[in-house]
C-alpha cells in the first residue's frame, strides 16, 4: 500500500506493523497459526538470502507469474518442497492475492482429519478445473 509504515529490514525483510492497509497481516496471522513462518520481501535476491538463512522445509511464494515462475525454477534445486500462488493483480503497491488459494495451499501440509479432508476436496477441486495460467514448475 502507498501508504505502508512498514519498514525494510536487511535481513528478514518488509517487517509488517499490521496497520491494516493490505492483507499481508491477516496472511502472516493465518500462517503463523499454521506453524509458518512469514517472509514479506522485495524480491528474488532476499528470496535466496533467507533461504540460505533459515534453510526450510517447505516454502509457499506469493508473487506475480514471471516473477513467481522464476523463483520457483531457482528453488528447485534446493532440497525441500515449493508451492506458488500468482498474484491476481500485480505491481510494487496494489497487489492482490487470493487468500482462499492461498489459505487453502497453507493447510495442504497440516496433518489433521479436518485438513486432510480439505486437502482431499482441493485436490479434487484442481483435477476437475483448468488451468487458466500456465507456467512450469518442477518439484
Amino acid at each position: 500500500h502507498v501508504k505502508c509504515p512498514a519498514r525494510l529490514d536487511p535481513m528478514q525483510g518488509i517487517m509488517c506493523r499490521k496497520c491494516g492497509l493490505c492483507v499481508i497481516s491477516e496472511i502472516k496471522e493465518e500462517a503463523e497459526k499454521l506453524g509458518y513462518r512469514v517472509f514479506s520481501v522485495p524480491g528474488g535476491r532476499f528470496v535466496e538470502r533467507i533461504v540460505r538463512q533459515v534453510k526450510p522445509k517447505a516454502a509457499i511464494g506469493v508473487a506475480c507469474s514471471k516473477d513467481l515462475n522464476r523463483a520457483m525454477r531457482d528453488l528447485e534445486k534446493s532440497n525441500f518442497i515449493v508451492q506458488g500462488v500468482p498474484l491476481l493483480v500485480d505491481g510494487c503497491v496494489t497487489t492482490q492475492v487470493n487468500l482462499d488459494t492461498l489459505f487453502r495451499k497453507m493447510r495442504l501440509g497440516i496433518d489433521s482429519d479436518e485438513m486432510q479432508a480439505e486437502r482431499h476436496e482441493y485436490e479434487n477441486k484442481i483435477r476437475e478445473q483448468p488451468c487458466e495460467e500456465s507456467f512450469e514448475v518442477k518439484l
